[in-house]
């Protein structure tokens, strides 16, 4: 039936009834209902309206990881928020999205999730909001696999779990691990370590996804990411020559929200973290 069409999808209900009661959904050329029958072989089209959309096109670099109709993946720069603040309107890597997809007029770009504006990496968008509701769900159930690369001070176990509550610090950018906060986990992997046990490279996994959730975790740990000033030291960018914090999101794993292939993604180390990985941990 239509109804368990509309479900496969996972759209969310006000999705679902917008795109039902304005006619958006037909059924080789004709409109259906809910109890409406599906059968193999028929010709299935939906039509989501989509929200006032605008700003203005960018023209910047985008490093394209996989691209269709439905979905954009880039690899982010270190250094660039990825949408406009009340402080900071212009320079975003949405401006550029939107510069990116210019001469696709349908086209409603949309996070899926975020990245800090010093992370580099795996950046996940729709283009449109059938696609952006089933990645929103299927990103909540934790069926997105989100993996990271970071180097921090200091040697940890072969392989670790950090389990802890994160909450936010009042008017303040940083979160830090308290009672009072939502559940976080993030599980990590010791890859290499500096002869002198100083520095470690970690490969993370994140289970749910708070916001500075490891940058905040091995900030609790004790093992601060190189370069983080909001949470380690304020000499890592002088001593290993940085600008930006030492996290990058190296890949991305999910189900297609259309056609549920899966789709994996990686984003290469960048040149100036691995120059700190060949001088100090090889």
């Amino acid at each position: 039936m239509v109804q368990s069409f509309l479900t496969g999808l996972q759209l969310r209900k006000r999705a679902r009834r917008e795109i039902l009661s304005g006619g958006g959904l037909t059924r080789n050329g004709l409109p259906v209902f809910l109890t409406s029958r599906v059968e193999v072989g028929d010709h299935i089209e939906l039509y989501a309206r989509e929200s006032t959309f605008w700003m203005a096109p960018e023209p910047g670099e985008i490093r394209v990881l996989f691209e269709d109709e439905h979905l954009l993946v880039i690899d982010k720069a270190a250094g660039q928020l990825v949408h406009p603040s009340p402080g900071e309107r212009t320079g975003s890597v949405m401006g550029n999205v939107v510069d990116h997809l210019r001469c696709e007029p349908t086209a409603h770009p949309r996070l899926v999730h975020r990245l800090d504006r010093e992370t580099s990496g795996t950046l996940l968008l729709s283009k449109h909001r059938v696609a952006h509701d089933a990645l929103v769900r299927t990103l909540r159930a934790g069926e997105i696999k989100r993996i990271y690369q970071a180097l921090s001070h200091g040697q940890l176990p072969p392989s670790f779990t950090i389990d802890a509550a994160i909450e936010e610090v009042q008017n303040a950018l940083q979160r830090i691990v308290g009672s009072a906060g939502k559940r976080a986990v993030t599980h990590g992997v010791s890859l290499s370590v500096s002869k002198d046990r100083t520095l470690s490279l970690l490969t993370l996994k994140l289970e749910t996804g708070r916001t500075h959730q490891i940058r905040a975790h091995l900030a609790y740990l004790g093992h601060p990411i190189l370069g983080d000033i909001l949470y380690g030291r304020e000499d890592d960018r002088t001593r290993f020559n940085l600008t930006r914090h030492a996290l990058h999101a190296s890949e991305l794993c999910f189900r297609h929200p259309i056609d549920s292939r899966k789709i994996c993604v990686s984003a290469p180390f960048p040149d100036e973290l691995q120059a700190i990985l060949s001088n100090h941990l090889q």
